[in-house]
């Protein structure tokens, strides 16, 4: 009996379960988990839909209909001569693993063969085949003859006017189009330059065009340039005697609005009011145009009747407070002196700005002026302060935020409504997408100010929750290892999610993710539709080189990702020298539950130092996991061989570490603000026995005023508690090079060749920039740093101090650092200066 329950329970699951039916097979997904647990058909419609792998979505009853696009499998492309791949690929946009129609496939070619034709390929033929699977998986074909570049010869030019050659080599030179590629959007680029300049003429009418391309012998052509100049405008003063054309002609608007009655309206008040704010207050200013049809001209006459500038006969000055001095003084030295009003207005507003700005919200200016006889003007100034605003007090009503205003301090609205929408912004990071903040905000008036009290009130809403994350688009990969990074059923927060991204981001298994956040608003649900692209999973890399110490040499580096449907991943590499042979094997998941990733390891190398080598091999244990989008913890367990050569004293030791770094930097390619720091420390025995630990924290200050200025300075500290001599040299610091302490030789600062079982670092940098548009940066600094033997050199405090300065060129692969440094506490035997390289990380 009970047999038969089960049975007759699992025949109406299976009839109340998602039925989906696909013309080409679907990649890994949960979208029966989703639905089970969620049961709501729009979200998932919407989560299908914001995959872009569909034409057709229809879920009626439980059945799901889709009508799955073709998948891009490969791209082959040949022919190509004068652009990579990739470019030409990006203009086609299309990539190995998007999903594509019928309708999407046809302007692939078309992009392409623009593409070619704007850059000079006239002849340029492709041909695109594509050839289909039963699977719905596509392979496309593109081939490539792009023929000989176009260049442009010679330009002639179509013109509604006579052109002297004079005018035709200047406009040759503004166009600067001969001898160059055929580029159309560099032709379209010169014809603005051309047509600027016209309009600096009076040719506020101008249109230039390409008529056409002759292709001559050589592939030279000949580029046919029609210019309708249009009405040749001239502007004519009349009247004015006390300023200079060149100022009134800046204030028209003819090349942006055409000339109109309106347009020369507007010029002619400008210029009016320009005459009243310099004095002149019976200005009057009137135009006249006449036209010259045969010559396609049009002359415009403005009349200005100037008057005589009124000076200042008397100067009343009131206010409710005393104004500063150099502003009282400012205002009566216009008495006898001709009135400009523009002058005292300017004065005026950064006065009140002032005010404003430290309180006297109400605050406010009036000038009046009375003409008089003998064109004077008796002027009345107001200037009223008003009550200082004093915000007393901050409170909060149904939520309360730590980051608050602390008070008293002036009152400025604008800080209080930033602060609104900076809180409603971190409730919806935390989830309650329905809350929201209202102001209220009460004052109470004393003699000289005004408290004023503000209350938030906060509606929070229900938090939303986690719900069951919808995943698309893997082939090889489990959604549930996908899954285990992500957090469900607890309250949603955005940090947590940017913490998941990064993780998935950082996974290196995917081309492209697409992450979406969906909301169910009925349920109070927050859906993390993730759809993505997986990347190749094997790629195998070589190279050959050559050096003075260890000659001819070889190495290959072997990657296998997204392994066993969960991601495991094997990493290899191998070099192989006349002296040795250096390797690292290692294996392991970077997407474990909770955030976790865990490798283990095995290597062997050959380290050179400048007073010993070391040979060491061993293998390792490494985990790590990502506490949040800036903490990342590590946990490391080695074991290791070592020898240090030449003297081939050998002794075995096991290294236990934890360390933690902390990026707050808001820029990884030129950080111009936040921190940065890194910290371990553990416990290393065997041969040798000892604790250490290691510190080093740097930050970022943008000078204010400038753009990208920034001053860093980092202070880094290493300790073993071991005394020197029990430390094999090898476990000994030593510091210098451009990493380090600048101006010195690698390793150049060792205490006599000895080393030491402590080190400081100060590195002081002042960075700004020289051609910021390409990158280029200068730098100049100084470094401080010593190792130290023992506790009582390290409380002596020595520092050997370097300067310098350099260019760098940070760039997302790295940084492309030149520098030119010297010791300031310069020793006997020691450089003068050095000339340092490198391509690395920013540091």
């Amino acid at each position: 009996m009970k047999i038969y329950i089960l049975f007759i329970l699992f025949l109406i699951n299976i009839s109340f379960a998602l039925q989906i039916k696909s013309n080409f097979p679907l990649p890994q997904n949960n979208i029966k988990e989703f639905y089970t647990n969620e049961k709501n058909k729009e979200i998932l419609i919407k989560a299908l839909k914001n995959t872009g792998s569909f034409e057709q979505i229809n879920l009626k009853e439980n059945k799901l209909i889709l009508k799955r696009k073709y998948l891009i499998r490969k791209i082959h492309l040949k022919g190509n001569k004068s652009f990579w791949k990739k470019e030409l690929i990006g203009i086609a946009g299309i990539y190995e693993g998007q999903y594509i129609s019928d309708k999407e496939i046809y302007p692939v070619l078309l992009k392409l063969r623009q593409f070619y034709i704007n850059n000079g390929f006239f002849d340029v033929n492709i041909k695109m085949k594509t050839s289909f699977k039963n699977n719905g998986d596509i392979n496309i074909h593109i081939h490539i003859n792009e023929g000989k570049r176009k260049y442009i010869k010679n330009v002639k030019f179509i013109s509604d006017i006579i052109l002297s050659k004079e005018e035709e080599k200047k406009y040759k030179k503004i166009l600067n189009l001969e001898n160059k590629p055929l580029n159309f959007p560099l032709i379209e680029k010169s014809f603005r330059n051309l047509t600027s300049y016209l309009q600096k003429k009076g040719y506020f009418d101008t249109y230039i065009y390409l008529h056409s391309i002759y292709i001559q012998k050589k592939e030279k052509s000949l580029a046919i340039v029609n210019i309708i100049h249009g009405t040749h405008y001239k502007i004519k003063f009349i009247g004015n005697n006390s300023f200079s054309e060149k100022i009134f002609k800046k204030l028209h608007t003819f090349t942006e609005d055409g000339v109109n009655l309106y347009s020369i309206e507007k010029f002619a008040s400008k210029i009016k009011e320009f005459y009243k704010k310099n004095g002149f207050l019976d200005a009057d200013v009137d135009f006249l145009t006449e036209e010259n049809i045969s010559k396609k001209e049009t002359l415009i006459k403005i009349f200005i009747y100037e008057g005589k500038p009124y000076k200042v006969n008397n100067i009343r000055v009131s206010s409710d407070t005393n104004i500063p001095k150099n502003v009282d003084k400012f205002l009566k030295s216009f008495k006898g002196r001709i009135y400009k009003k523009a002058e005292i207005e300017d004065r005026l507003r950064k006065l009140i700005s002032y005010y404003r700005k430290n309180g006297y919200i109400n605050s406010y200016y009036v000038i009046k002026d009375k003409k008089v006889k003998n064109s004077f003007v008796d002027l009345y100034i107001e200037i009223y302060k008003g009550k200082i605003y004093l915000l007393s007090k901050v409170k909060f009503e149904g939520y309360t935020f730590k980051n608050t205003i602390d008070t008293p301090i002036t009152y400025k609205p604008e800080i209080i409504i930033r602060k609104k929408l900076e809180y409603e912004k971190y409730l919806k990071s935390l989830g309650y997408f329905n809350s929201k903040v209202e102001l209220k905000v009460k004052t109470k008036i004393y003699k000289n100010k005004v408290k004023v009290s503000v209350i938030y009130i906060t509606y929070l809403g229900k938090r939303y929750k986690n719900a069951t994350p919808f995943i698309y688009g893997t082939w090889k990969l489990k959604p549930k290892a996908i899954s285990w990074i992500l957090d469900k059923g607890e309250g949603f927060d955005k940090d947590n999610y940017d913490n998941e991204l990064n993780t998935l981001y950082t996974s290196y298994l995917f081309k492209f993710l697409n992450p979406t956040l969906i909301l169910d608003k009925k349920n109070k649900k927050v859906i993390k539709a993730i759809s993505v692209v997986e990347e190749k999973r094997g790629n195998i890399q070589g190279s050959i080189a050559y050096n003075s110490v260890e000659k001819l040499k070889g190495s290959v580096s072997l990657a296998l990702k997204n392994l066993f449907n969960y991601g495991f991943e094997i990493n290899s590499y191998v070099e192989l020298s006349q002296i040795n042979i250096n390797y690292r094997v290692s294996a392991g998941y970077r997407l474990l539950p909770k955030k976790f990733q865990s490798f283990i390891g095995a290597y062997s190398s050959y380290q050179y130092h400048r007073y010993y080598d070391l040979l060491n091999s061993g293998f390792d244990i490494n985990i790590s996991r990502n506490a949040n989008k800036w903490v990342i913890q590590r946990l490391k367990i080695d074991f290791s061989n070592n020898k240090i050569k030449p003297s081939n004293y050998f002794y075995k030791k096991y290294t236990f570490l934890f360390s933690l770094s902390d990026d707050h930097r808001n820029n990884k390619i030129y950080p111009t603000s936040g921190y940065y720091f890194r910290g371990s420390t553990g416990y290393i025995t065997g041969d040798v026995v000892y604790p250490f630990v290691d510190l080093s924290f740097r930050y970022y200050y943008k000078i204010p005023f400038t753009e990208k200025s920034i001053f860093t300075q980092r202070t880094y500290f290493g300790a073993k508690f071991k005394s020197l001599e029990k430390l094999p040299l090898s476990e000994r610091y030593f510091i210098g090079g451009i990493f380090t302490v600048r101006g010195f030789a690698y390793e150049e600062v060792s205490n006599y060749g000895n080393g030491g079982n402590s080190f400081i670092i100060l590195n002081n940098e002042l960075r700004f920039p020289i051609l910021s548009k390409y990158s280029l940066y200068g730098f100049t600094f100084i470094d401080l740093g010593n190792v130290y033997g023992n506790k009582k050199t390290l409380e002596k405090f020595y520092l050997r101090k370097t300067t310098g300065f350099g260019l760098m060129v940070p760039t997302p692969a790295g940084s492309f650092m030149f520098g030119i440094s010297t010791i300031l506490d310069r020793k006997q035997d020691e450089d003068k200066y050095r000339i340092e390289f490198s391509i690395s990380s920013i540091f």
